[in-house]
């Protein structure tokens, strides 16, 4: 036999012994089932009327019930802008997780390489009906408070510059330098087929939103690529939607698409709260219905963060339940206080 029919020979025969380790050590799991369109553009999740699909393996959209945990990225004996956590404490809290039957994890900011690498792992080793999560982006809260105007200059790029950088992180595609109270590192670990949704923001001083109305009242409505504002929308409104807009441009870079929301909250809703005592917390309003996607085929959604604690009307108010007829219509009460 000829040298070169030897390593032939030898060449197949390690090819073969490595693919058998791999299928061995469980590398080989079946592939996440994505949808994609003509393009090559992919999808795992999106919204349609009141409901989140997901695409199955049989190559169909279901109705999904979308059942979620908030995972924070400290751990006791640490301070809230510390993040200690390790994959150990990752891996736990995720089999923890999908032990009370959960399906998502909702995380408000950038956690750090860490939590992206074990949620791989650990929906890797778990091979079927994997965990999910939905990744916040965090706003330049404290500098909102203080300057009381979104569209402050400095605040649009550092808002615009943590949204890129949220999205390169998903996809493992960044190198964060350290910072106190943020996360930072090398993200090489592409998450982003377990993304369900974006969040984009964090709740809204309503004082803020007033304010930024108020000076912005002249400001075109926003008309972006993927979002824009409706003809309804107020100043602040319109700033959210070309946040969101950057957001969906800066994923299509990735080849993805995934159902996105900004962040409310009961202080900043559509209702109107007679029974509130202070005025500000009824003060103004951010509406969902004034964004639309104009080109997101993932759709997009309305997200809440509500608190049986605050305002201070669901706590001095009755029970919103004894507004409900003996035929479950709902009926126009007067507030009654509880002292």
């Amino acid at each position: 036999m000829s040298t070169r029919k030897r390593w032939a020979i030898a060449g197949v025969c390690t090819i073969v012994l490595l693919c058998g380790a791999a299928a061995i050590l469980g590398y080989f799991r079946p592939s996440l089932k994505t949808y994609a369109d003509a393009e090559g553009m992919k999808m795992k999740f999106k919204t349609e009327g009141t409901s989140f699909l997901v695409y199955e393996e049989e190559e169909v959209w279901k109705e999904i019930f979308v059942k979620g945990v908030n995972l924070g990225a400290t751990v006791p004996g640490h301070y809230p802008g510390e993040l200690p956590a390790t994959e150990a404490d990752y891996l736990r809290w995720f089999k923890q997780i999908d032990e009370m039957g959960a399906n998502v994890i909702r995380v408000y900011t950038v956690h750090n390489p860490v939590f992206y690498t074990s949620l791989v792992k650990y929906n890797r080793d778990k091979g079927q009906d994997p965990l999910y999560f939905m990744q916040g982006i965090w706003s330049p809260e404290e500098q909102l408070i203080e300057r009381q105007d979104a569209y402050d200059e400095e605040i649009v790029q550092m808002f615009r510059a943590e949204i890129s950088k949220a999205v390169a992180a998903v996809y493992g595609d960044v190198t964060v330098q350290p910072k106190h109270g943020q996360a930072s590192g090398k993200y090489k670990t592409n998450a982003g087929k377990y993304l369900m949704a974006w969040h984009v923001g964090t709740e809204w001083d309503p004082m803020m939103v007033e304010n930024t109305n108020k000076l912005h009242k002249d400001v075109p409505r926003y008309e972006g690529s993927h979002f824009s504002a409706t003809e309804k929308a107020s100043p602040f409104e319109s700033w959210l939607a070309s946040l969101m807009d950057l957001t969906a441009a800066e994923e299509i870079k990735y080849g993805w698409q995934h159902p996105m929301t900004f962040t409310n909250w009961v202080t900043t809703d559509v209702l109107e709260h007679p029974g509130e005592p202070l005025f500000e917390e009824d003060l103004v309003s951010v509406d969902a219905r004034h964004i639309e996607p104009v080109d997101w085929n993932a759709g997009y959604f309305a997200a809440y963060h509500v608190y049986p604690y605050y305002p201070d009307f669901s706590v001095r108010i009755r029970p919103y339940r004894h507004c409900l007829t003996a035929t479950g219509d709902i009926t126009r009460i007067k507030p009654t206080f509880v002292n």
